[in-house]
């Protein structure tokens, strides 16, 4: 539903969408109201019981628009639209608000809308500070992972809103020019031999099979006919095309990966034994690592270096914070509770 809409629909009375959807046009809140954990949510029933029973001792009614109890007369600041608690509610903010409010009416707004807003600010005020008063910024996980959320946009919103200069840039992808090299790709191949059937396989163990592979290799018979003779099926076999050392990783494994990066374009590599399974191996096309200019990925560079410059003041604020902040951890936690396999079998 439109903003418009359930601004008007909140006005219209109980029989529309009601005082949650005033909130949600007017406080920018999502519609649906956030789920609090169990605990934050026993915490609110509990407050809300307690205020139902004192409510007429602790409480006088009181209207907004008539004098009461709680209306206090003072001269609010200068840059205060309203004082609720502490907590002052900007005129800047209310002005703000209410200038969306009537970007979407497209309409002059009344003095009713105008109060209503500023009606609504105050109340989402005073849920915010209940919410804090009762503990829900520790206690609600979606609510601490939104405060930590903005604390590091905040700290890096300070970094983020001066530009690198010319100089900068530069330096900063000279210092990384290993960072910013596209790497190298290959195209490899590999044959790949299963100890599972060892016992019944009348063509010998893994091993035999795959020393008597890497000869007939040698000697210059075809790899799809030695593959069909002597070699095991491939789950996934790597792709017959140019990948990044990367992607042919997710095929072969870091290990095989290595051995690869070792080999001569076009030699096959001996019988290579991993996670008990016997591989031979084959560079057949490389291309070398790609240092682009300065020119090509100026704009990469800067993001580059703006991004390590919040990362850098994230550290040094949290750094700050740990130096004037007692903390004390449990080193049990990490603790080793089993003793390593060989000094359990050597005390037996």
């Amino acid at each position: 539903m439109p903003k418009v809409a359930r601004l008007a629909a909140a006005g219209a009375g109980a029989g529309a969408l009601g005082l949650a959807a005033d909130f949600a046009a007017v406080c920018s809140m999502p519609l649906e109201r956030g789920r609090a954990t169990s605990r934050a949510r026993r915490e609110i029933d509990r407050e809300r019981s307690h205020t139902r029973n004192q409510r007429t001792r602790r409480l006088a009614p009181f209207s907004r628009s008539g004098p009461g109890p709680r209306d206090r007369q003072f001269r609010l600041a200068e840059d205060a639209a309203a004082v609720v608690g502490e907590r002052k509610i900007r005129r800047v903010d209310y002005e703000r608000v209410l200038s969306g409010v009537a970007g979407d009416l497209r309409s002059p707004i009344d003095d009713a809308m105008r109060r209503r807003v500023l009606d609504r600010m105050i109340d989402e005020e005073l849920l915010v500070q209940r919410a804090l008063s009762l503990g829900l910024a520790g206690i609600d996980r979606r609510v601490r992972g939104e405060l930590t959320s903005s604390m590091i946009d905040s700290i890096v919103s300070e970094v983020d809103s001066t530009e690198p200069d010319s100089d900068q840039i530069a330096d900063h992808y000279e210092e990384n020019v290993d960072f910013f090299t596209r790497p190298g790709r290959l195209q490899a191949q590999r044959i790949y031999f299963s100890p599972r059937r060892d016992e019944g396989d009348p063509r010998g163990p893994a091993s035999e099979r795959a020393a008597a592979a890497l000869l007939r290799l040698q000697a210059g018979d075809a790899p799809d006919t030695v593959e069909d003779d002597l070699a095991d099926r491939q789950v996934s076999p790597v792709p017959n095309t140019m990948l990044p050392p990367s992607k042919v990783r997710d095929y072969v494994g870091p290990s095989l990966l290595a051995a690869l990066m070792q080999l001569e374009t076009g030699i096959w590599s001996e019988p290579t034994e991993s996670n008990g399974s016997y591989h031979i191996l084959r560079v057949l096309d490389r291309e070398p690592p790609v240092v682009p200019t300065l020119e090509e990925i100026e704009s990469l560079v800067r993001q580059d270096l703006k991004r390590r410059r919040g990362d850098d003041a994230l550290r040094a604020y949290l750094e700050s914070l740990k130096a004037e902040t007692p903390i004390a951890i449990d080193e049990r936690l990490f603790e080793t509770t089993e003793a390593p396999r060989g000094e359990a079998a050597s005390s037996s």
